[in-house]
């Protein structure tokens, strides 16, 4: 199946949201709302009432996209980021169509799209982070990592802050040293979820 679907919307999460030809509702990351995308033909997965969808080729870009300045955005399906193919004032917006939505769509309130409050910087403003770790087991590796998609983690978590762009200077470090006393191998892990570890910047 070789899907080819318009982005109409942007779900909390940052997936960019669609229609299927049978009219299910499509969720695709790294997607932007206003584009014409193609889905991997292997990518689609088909629930009852929705669907998941990979993106494959992006037909009709919007100018708001962008390429993401993190290297694990896309080729290691890195779950700590969600919009950096978008430019931040396109973030925002997303950010404010998000909370909007959920506040008309659950809350039942008649309000417009709430006003958001941009960080000092438009990256490293991240001071919170939560990390999956898995002890090692016999015929096993330990892992820590950032989820990248349900069920599935990256190994080696410490190289997604590579870019410098991530996580605070202190989350980082913190994070250095967890992955210092854990043993990881490379690959995903597709076993029961680890335990989750939070780190968080108190001051």
């Amino acid at each position: 199946m070789n899907e080819l679907v318009t982005i109409t919307g942007i779900a909390a999460g940052g997936d960019g949201v669609g229609r299927l030809a049978d009219g299910r509702a499509v969720f695709v990351p790294r997607a932007a709302p206003g584009e014409r995308v193609r889905l991997k033909p292997d990518g689609l997965t088909l629930h009852k009432s929705f669907a998941r969808g990979e993106l494959d080729t992006v037909l009709e870009p919007v100018a708001t996209r962008v390429t993401p300045p993190c290297p694990h955005y896309a080729h290691d399906r890195c779950g700590g980021c969600q919009l950096q193919h978008l430019a931040y004032d396109a973030q925002l917006a997303a950010k404010r169509a998000i909370v909007g939505d959920a506040l008309r769509r659950i809350g039942k309130l008649d309000v417009p799209d709430p006003e958001i409050v941009e960080a000092v910087e438009e990256w490293r403003y991240r001071t919170e982070i939560v990390l999956g770790v898995k002890a090692a087991t016999i015929g096993d590796v330990g892992r820590v990592g950032l989820q990248v998609q349900p069920g599935v983690r990256l190994a080696s978590s410490i190289h997604l802050c590579s870019s410098g762009r991530c996580a605070s200077s202190i989350v980082v470090t913190l994070m250095y040293r967890v992955r210092s006393v854990v043993p990881s191998g490379g690959g995903e892990s597709k076993s029961a979820p680890p335990r989750k570890t939070t780190f968080t910047e108190t001051s």
